[in-house]
């Protein structure tokens, strides 16, 4: 029986300002807005849908802005999602810098995981991003904003820190069908479906991160 979980499905995140989320997302990074429509369990907060043109599977990212709303500021820590992870093509990393510096966001450059370079930034709200460049990325970007060369093409991979990553590991890949693709120091990379971008989860292991729990979840 083939593997019921193929791969990332979307990431969603609380974040804080609506229209500084929506700059962000469409304006920076060049993401087409796919879908606004509310949170179904609050409906005076949007939910919005960013991907690409046709809100494939694996390229979402949405949002809930919650400005307003009495939701304190999430704390990094173990047990959930710290970064999410965006699939570039290689030799587009010079064209995000300079785009990041013209807009004011601070990056920097990373420890280069498996063989994949990348840089790193926080959105308006802090939430933290990276961009890592691929030449294994055949999705489609959407090319409104940002020419086809260096626009996104979807979620890459998402981090998850965790304080012991032996059980974290065990289920991914006992229960939920994941495989092992690599190590690198602490990161364990475990893949479902398929080993590239849009597949990806790596299981960061720190002993002495906190337990605080933030707003931001994979699907």
């Amino acid at each position: 029986m083939p593997p019921v979980i193929l791969g990332l499905h979307h990431v969603t995140a609380t974040v804080d300002d609506a229209q500084a989320d929506l700059d962000f997302c469409i304006e920076l990074l060049g993401q087409r807005l796919v879908k606004k429509t509310v949170n179904f369990d609050n409906h005076n907060v949007y939910h919005f849908y960013y991907g690409n043109e046709a809100g494939e599977p694996g390229t979402i990212w949405t949002t809930f802005p919650y400005k307003g709303y009495g939701v304190r500021v999430g704390a990094r820590g173990a047990g959930q999602v710290v970064t999410t992870c965006f699939s570039v093509p290689n030799g587009s990393l010079e064209f995000w810098r300079s785009r990041l510096r013209t807009a004011g966001v601070a990056f920097n450059d990373l420890e280069s995981h498996f063989h994949e370079p990348a840089i790193g930034f926080n959105d308006p709200s802090g939430l933290r991003f990276e961009l890592i460049a691929s030449d294994r990325d055949a999705r489609k970007p959407w090319t409104e904003v940002i020419g086809k060369s260096e626009a996104v093409r979807g979620i890459h991979s998402v981090q998850m820190m965790v304080r012991q990553a032996g059980p974290s590991v065990d289920f991914l890949t006992k229960v939920l069908g994941y495989h092992v693709v690599g190590q690198s120091g602490q990161r364990t990379r475990v893949a479902a479906g398929s080993d590239g971008p849009g597949h990806l989860i790596d299981v960061i292991e720190d002993n002495d991160a906190g337990g605080e729990l933030a707003a931001e979840e994979s699907n």
